[in-house]
């Protein structure tokens, strides 16, 4: 690609972007970011999901345990 060419795609990239309206370039980031999804699994993939699967039932199961000072009372 030549400079002319390059200078060429900038300058209609640019006033391609400048004749879209403010509210429209808001709508089209909005919606990028929406479609990109969480924030962790975009930077670490399906690992906190796998994560959060296995250990749920684990946090449940110690949600639903009493309380200790009760066993030690005993």
């Amino acid at each position: 690609m030549s400079s002319q060419e390059l200078i060429k795609f900038l300058t209609q990239t640019l006033v391609k972007y400048m004749d879209t309206p403010s509210d429209e370039r808001k709508k089209r980031k909005h919606m990028r970011k929406v479609q990109r999804g969480e924030w962790h699994v975009h930077w670490f993939g399906m690992v906190p999901a796998a994560l959060n699967m296995l250990l749920r039932p684990l946090v449940q199961l110690v949600g639903k345990m009493p309380p200790l000072n009760k066993w030690l009372k005993a």
